[in-house]
């Protein structure tokens, strides 16, 4: 009874550290780990082996996980400079739309705010030809030069579908470590806007999620769903535990 009362409360405390926080700054339970991985080349099309060292994380369709994803990576390109790598896989949308847009949202020192802040950096790439990077102003966006960004993109299938859909590969280069990060794709033809974290906006720091910078490769991470489901079996568990001491 003891081992069952250790592992559950084993598993509490890390569904607890999934759901809480890790900065007050960024969207409560909504974590990703940018570790480091080889250079990827830029070109749109998924090479054997060039993702699988990255972080997977599935796209929101307001509440709802979808099977659109996309992956990050920190990778070096030389002693003095990296760059945080993005794919984007949007299986949903197959077609070729000139208000089709990338997000990618950074807020560099974690500060968080109702509206971006000075600190604060968009990526957005527009009509799959188009990318511009913004910095904040305190109350929203303007044109900046600040970061080197590449961007690539190809209708395409791949080993996530035979279907051809949007592929699309993005380089940000990035100074910094920790930070709170949002992403976002929105398909013209539909009208919806996919996201991570959920129900998040760019223009409000406190809603991006906290990405967290590992020297380590990292496999693809947990989904909310499996952390519910820990959750669920810790409560179990423990309530079959307590229920003999009552009976004892």
């Amino acid at each position: 009874m003891r081992k069952s009362l250790l592992a559950t409360l084993g598993i509490i405390a890390l569904c607890t550290l999934c759901f809480t926080g890790i900065v007050s700054a960024t969207k409560p339970g909504f974590t990703q780990t940018d570790g480091t991985g080889t250079l990827v080349t830029v070109n749109g099309i998924i090479g054997s082996g060039e993702w699988e060292d990255s972080w997977r994380g599935k796209l929101y369709d307001g509440w709802t996980l979808t099977n659109n994803t996309y992956r990050v990576k920190w990778a070096e390109a030389d002693s003095n400079f990296w760059w945080d790598q993005w794919l984007f896989e949007i299986i949903s949308d197959t077609t070729n739309d000139a208000g089709d847009f990338i997000q990618i949202c950074y807020d560099s020192t974690l500060d968080g705010g109702t509206a971006p802040q000075t600190d604060d950096y968009l990526v957005n790439y527009t009509g799959h030809g188009t990318a511009k990077l913004y910095v904040g102003t305190g109350t929203g966006w303007a044109s900046s030069s600040d970061l080197d960004v590449v961007v690539a993109s190809t209708i395409s299938a791949s080993p996530a579908s035979a279907t051809p859909h949007w592929i699309i590969e993005i380089d940000v280069e990035n100074p910094w470590e920790d930070t709170g990060d949002r992403v976002a794709a929105y398909d013209a033809s539909t009208g919806k806007t996919l996201m991570w974290p959920p129900e998040s906006s760019a223009n409000v720091p406190n809603d991006y999620g906290f990405s967290e910078i590992s020297y380590e490769t990292v496999p693809e991470g947990l989904t909310i769903g499996v952390m519910v489901l820990l959750s669920t079996v810790a409560v179990v568990v423990g309530t079959r535990y307590f229920r003999k001491r009552l009976k004892n």
